[in-house]
């Protein structure tokens, strides 16, 4: 009976001390990253990547046009895949994202900062992650992430959907594994209306499923099924359907094309007019 309390006061120690190496680990983690991506940031005043251009002044005219409630006419690429009869913002929604970044006077700043902190989001959306499968080492994984690839690391610091993407997906490991798949189905119309790599999200789903079945031998298609039906509301319920979906058939048509007059609208297609050069004439 005495030494109840003696016991009680060094589980309370313990606690406290797990509590605290957690904290630190939590702010190593936010520091490393912020001091990586800055760094590579301040290497150039210019936007790294020559789309980032684009994203962040489209945010700017969005930001003008829904004052105006109405969604600005794009009309500067009309020898593209996105001239104005059939032009889809397939990044809809993280041109939303972006928009207070376009706040500041100088766009260039708003998009590094942006670049910024969706990258270090990834990042850290990716630790947490680790943290919570209970990986050994966690911070040793994050130092191999962010030394992992140039290009993963360039891709993290345009200021681009890639970053958001992985936050969303990190965010849809963590529904499946609470068994939240409805709320995998709104991530699911979300990242229609984000990025047009959304396939990703269904291809997770089954994966998914898969794994539980071998675990478990029990099937259970929910995953699947709300991904699937977030996925097609998302194209359904869209501010440019239908020419979303057709934007996603008609790269595949043109890059079949290559040149031969076969495309729906009888014009001629190359094979430099597609998804991934979608900015070039």
């Amino acid at each position: 009976m005495v030494a109840q309390p003696a016991t009680a006061s060094r589980d309370d120690e313990s606690g406290l001390a797990v509590r605290a190496r957690r904290i630190a680990h939590v702010v190593l983690a936010v520091a490393l990253v912020g001091l990586v991506l800055g760094y590579v940031q301040a290497q150039t005043y210019g936007i790294i990547g020559a789309d980032g251009y684009y994203h962040i002044k489209w945010s700017r005219l969005l930001w003008e046009g829904f004052l105006r409630r109405e969604i600005p006419e794009f009309t500067w690429l009309p020898l593209t895949i996105l001239d104005a009869p059939r032009y889809v913002d397939h990044h809809f929604l993280f041109h939303i994202l972006q928009i207070p970044f376009t706040w500041f006077g100088d766009l260039i700043v708003g998009a590094k900062l942006s670049a910024f902190v969706y990258g270090v989001a990834a990042m850290l959306a990716s630790y947490g992650l680790i943290v919570q499968s209970r990986v050994r080492w966690p911070l040793v994984w994050l130092v191999a992430l962010l030394a992992s690839s140039s290009h993963f690391m360039w891709r993290m610091t345009n200021p681009r959907a890639m970053s958001v993407t992985i936050v969303t997906l990190v965010l849809a490991i963590w529904l499946l594994f609470a068994k939240r798949y409805r709320w995998v189905g709104v991530l699911a119309f979300a990242l229609v209306w984000m990025y047009s790599l959304f396939p990703l999200l269904l291809v997770l789903a089954v994966a998914w499923t898969i794994g539980d079945w071998w675990e478990s031998r029990r099937l259970d298609w929910r995953p699947v099924a709300f991904a699937s039906i977030g996925i097609a509301l998302g194209l359904l319920i869209n501010p440019y359907f239908p020419e979303n979906i057709a934007l996603f058939h008609r790269p595949r048509v043109d890059e079949g094309c290559r040149g031969l007059d076969c495309s729906s609208r009888g014009r001629m297609v190359s094979a430099r007019d597609m998804v991934g050069r979608d900015h070039r004439p």
